[in-house]
């Protein structure tokens, strides 16, 4: 499929994390009918799936392909034990590893054929790193796979790689990164932006009764206070990009997930996601051409 290209403008794509859930952002760039994405955006940036997706995608591999194995390989990332975890990770990690080598991407972080920008949490030496290869440096010497396997290793479910975590506490939508390391290291203004986010979808939750909220035990604010955490940074992200002047700025979330889909169940949503995300399979082509050629 062709699709129009406003040459002068620099066209960002950003993929939110979401674990099992980045089936829909897989979904949708594999409906996009196109070989692979080099040549049709400039850079990109992602944090957890949206690193693992994106690295793939920078190295040029078909996105029906990419689609297809993580689809077979979720189950395997996220397979529950028979045993509950009390102490370390619920999950091995040496099985996302293990995809993103299947993958066949390029060896070196710096050999990926589009510019990428992930960002990490260095949970060894307490600061936030951000991985690229806009400029070649040492992280270009890293094995491909390594900068999303870290933004990949979310607290509870995967241990630190090599001392990191998930960048996506921090920005689970990493617009401001991406776009000031581009700005930056590329010399490229906010205004000659065309930046396209995809979410992993949403859950529509009623507005809280605050009188019970006042009620709660410490322990009931635990799993609220993470998710409105993560919520909160993606709005946050969501409310910068609005006011930086870019060329075009799309956050295309279409898709509503039940309430009770945890991230790390795939089974009980890997067979129902792709068609809740086919009737937007449309809407996604046409604002991703709107996205090229603004």
């Amino acid at each position: 499929m062709m699709y129009p290209i406003n040459q002068q403008r620099t066209r960002v794509l950003i993929i939110a994390g979401g674990g099992g859930f980045g089936i829909i952002p897989a979904y949708f760039v594999s409906g996009l009918g196109v070989s692979s994405l080099v040549g049709l955006i400039s850079a990109c940036g992602g944090t957890s799936v949206g690193s693992d997706l994106l690295s793939a995608f920078s190295a040029g591999l078909n996105p029906v392909k990419v689609y297809d194995k993580f689809i077979e390989v979720l189950p395997e990332i996220f397979k529950q034990s028979f045993w509950p975890t009390i102490r370390g990770a619920k999950y091995n990690s040496s099985v996302l590893k293990k995809f993103l080598e299947e993958l066949q991407m390029p060896e070196k972080f710096g050999n990926l054929k589009i510019p990428i920008v992930i960002p990490v949490l260095d949970f060894k030496n307490n600061k936030f790193k951000v991985y690229d290869n806009i400029i070649k440096d040492e992280d270009c010497d890293l094995e491909s796979y390594v900068p999303s396997l870290q933004s990949s290793s979310a607290p509870t479910y995967f241990v630190p790689y090599l001392g990191c975590i998930d960048g996506g506490i921090v920005e689970n939508i990493p617009i401001m990164t991406t776009l000031s390391a581009i700005n930056d290291k590329m010399g490229i203004a906010f205004k000659d932006m065309n930046v396209l986010v995809v979410g992993t979808g949403f859950k529509n939750y009623p507005p809280r009764d605050m009188k019970k909220v006042a009620k709660w035990y410490v322990w009931q604010w635990l799993k609220p206070m993470l998710n409105e955490l993560t919520e909160a940074n993606e709005k946050a992200s969501i409310f910068w990009a609005g006011r930086l002047g870019l060329n075009y700025f799309n956050f295309f979330n279409p898709v509503e997930l039940e309430k009770d889909w945890e991230m790390d169940r795939p089974q009980d949503y890997i067979k129902k996601l792709p068609d809740r995300c086919d009737r937007f399979v449309d809407d996604f082509r046409k604002t991703f051409q709107e996205f090229l050629s603004a």
